[in-house]
Formats: C-alpha cells, sequence, structure tokens
C-alpha cells in the first residue's frame, strides 16, 4: 500500500483495457474516493467531463488530490457502458512529523 504525507497532491491514475490488453475508453468514467475511518460507506464522486477527471490518452485517466485528514483512504476507478470496469486501491496518509 502506498503512503502520502498530508499536504501531498496525489495523482490518483485510472487505466481501462480490452481482454486483449490493448488500452479502451468506457462509456463513462467515475472516480470515487473516501477516508475510511470518516465514514467506511460514504465517497465523493467524480465525473469525467463533468468534474476534475483528466483523460491523459486512450484509456488513461487521473485526478490529482490534496488530502488533509491522515488515516486509510480508498480510491476506485468506474468504466461503465462498453468496456466497463472497475478496480479500487487503498493508500496510507500519515501525519507529517516535525523534528
Amino acid at each position: 500500500m502506498n503512503s502520502y504525507d498530508i499536504g501531498d497532491l496525489i495523482r490518483l491514475r485510472g487505466s481501462f483495457t480490452n481482454s486483449a490488453g490493448a488500452a479502451v475508453d468506457p462509456s463513462s468514467v467515475t472516480l470515487q474516493y473516501r477516508l475510511l475511518a470518516a465514514d467506511p460507506t460514504s465517497y465523493t464522486t467524480l465525473i469525467y467531463g463533468v468534474n476534475s477527471v483528466v483523460k491523459a490518452s486512450v484509456g488513461e485517466y487521473y485526478h490529482d488530490l490534496s488530502v488533509t485528514s491522515d488515516g486509510e483512504w480508498r480510491y476506485r476507478w468506474n468504466g461503465l457502458g462498453a468496456n466497463a470496469a472497475a478496480a479500487e486501491t487503498p493508500f496510507k496518509i500519515r501525519t507529517r512529523s516535525v523534528g
């Protein structure tokens, strides 16, 4: 699991491929993320074309997230419609120590 410090800008990346391994675009793409300790069932949802989800190339998407709370986080990319797929990834945010 990747770890970051509070205040880091984290690039959340999502990739979509077909069964042959070729990059493909789903009909729609959403990104969901959450801090588990705050609410283990409630995600913030971003939609490509509406919010700040960026398409880097065919099948490649990202969002830059700045976090201010420590703990375990999860993000989930959802591709819907044609080329549907989903993947969820955990990461940790640690409190910076001064010293």
